[in-house]
């Protein structure tokens, strides 16, 4: 009995130590599975936001690749007339977009190698490269502002400031406005040297205009001059001539009498000037006809206005036919025209009615042929101008920009427009 129990008491011990061996033993066996079962589900949203990213980069690339077919296109287009201004603007938008694109593939680059270095280094590559992003599309948008695509430019910012927050980015509302103002301040720049360039042209405009009037003058005080000087030659011509006929009328003639003689220089002069004012009238017939026939055809469309696939066939004699395409856009339409094509001829009248008769069953009022506006293609007018008159360029695409921006405005980029535009316009009552 005395041996029993203290083999009792050891055997007690034993299995107490080994109950207290393995709790402290399992306690950070669980420990680390637990960190193993969330180790494991951070991976798993990464691998879920990394296949996320990888679907977002295929769709840039398809993007990109669809941006450089439609570039391939416009330049395999022999026909397109592009100004210099707007392939500069466009060149500086594709080269930001080519920016944003190549941050956006080193973002990804970097999520790969962040996806091995762990979850927090990933996080903090992704911040970087989403604010430096966000930064890079809001200086895009300031460089490329115009005076017509502030909503455009602030959707821009917009979107890129909900993609970087979709990712996970903490980009805040207050960075995001901050962006706006700034691109809304770069608009009303752009909107003050708009204005004082159309003033700068108007005034430039105005004295062209006065030198050609001054010129004008100064041709026809010439002219009369020497008009003056020409008809004192011809009467003094005819008088010789008058007193020539009649010394040989009287030799002739003998028994001819003196009023006879004079009337016959007296008829010999009424038909010398008949004749010459004949000439006269017919020359100043011929000068104005070529005159007023001298003009230039013009195709326009305004699809904000009348919607697609509606060209206005029209005619001008001014200097600058640009005047009568902004006289047509005055506040009688809600939207500018789009110029097509200009046609500068020596008989513009004839080519324009050529143009209304080979088009005459397309016309779209037709009841008021005044109505020169037509359901028709620019190809099948550019057919059929080269027919009739030349090769002649002309722009496919309606640019159509106020009524696009128009679409994508908002009631604040309304808002900020008006603000822009308050402050542009003079006060009647501070002059």
């Amino acid at each position: 009995m005395n041996v029993i129990l203290p083999l009792l008491l050891v055997l007690l011990a034993f299995v107490g130590g080994a109950v207290l061996t393995y709790v402290f033993m399992d306690t950070p066996r669980r420990q680390a599975k637990a960190k193993e079962s969330k180790l494991n589900r951070q991976l798993h949203r990464s691998r879920e936001y990394y296949a996320e990213l990888v679907q977002r980069e295929r769709t840039l690339n398809d993007r990109s690749a669809l941006a450089n077919r439609r570039e391939a296109d416009l330049a395999t287009r022999e026909k397109r007339s592009v100004s210099y201004g707007e392939l500069e603007n466009e060149n500086r938008l594709l080269r930001s977009e080519l920016k944003n694109h190549t941050l956006h593939t080193a973002y990804l680059e970097h999520l790969r190698l962040s996806d091995r270095a762990g979850h927090t280094s990933a996080s903090d590559q992704r911040d970087e490269l989403g604010f430096a992003y966000f930064k890079e599309v809001a200086v895009g948008a300031r460089k490329s502002i115009t005076t017509s695509n502030l909503p455009q430019s602030n959707q821009r910012v917009r979107t890129a400031a909900e993609w970087a927050r979709g990712l996970g980015v903490g980009l805040t509302p207050e960075t995001e406005q901050d962006a706006l103002t700034e691109l809304r301040k770069q608009f009303e720049k752009a909107v003050r040297a708009q204005e004082e360039r159309e003033h700068q042209a108007a005034l430039r405009e105005q004295i062209r205009e006065e030198q050609r009037r001054q010129r004008e003058i100064e041709v026809a005080e010439e002219e009369q001059r020497q008009a003056e000087r020409d008809r004192k030659a011809a009467e003094d011509a005819l008088e010789r001539a008058k007193a020539e006929a009649a010394r040989e009328a009287a030799e002739v003639f003998g028994k001819l009498s003196a009023e006879a003689a004079a009337q016959h220089a007296l008829k010999i002069d009424e038909l010398q000037a008949q004749l010459i004012e004949a000439i006269e009238k017919s020359q100043r017939a011929i000068s104005n006809a070529q005159l007023t026939r001298k003009g230039c055809v013009y195709v326009i469309s305004n699809i904000g206005s009348f919607g697609e696939g509606l060209l206005k066939i029209g005619m001008t004699r001014r200097h600058d036919p640009m005047d009568r395409v902004k006289e047509l856009g005055d506040a009688s339409v809600p939207f500018p025209f789009d110029v097509h094509m200009k046609i500068t001829c020596e008989d513009a009248p004839t080519l324009e009615n050529a143009l209304h008769k080979k088009f005459h069953h397309r016309r779209k009022n037709k009841v008021n042929l005044r109505k020169e506006f037509f359901a028709v293609t620019i190809a099948e007018v550019a057919e059929a101008v080269e027919r009739l008159h030349g090769k002649v360029e002309y722009v496919a695409d309606a640019e159509a920009l106020d009524y696009r921006n128009s679409l994508i405005a908002t009631d604040a980029d309304l808002a900020e427009i008006e603000m822009a535009f308050a402050h542009t316009v003079d006060d009647p009552l501070d002059q």
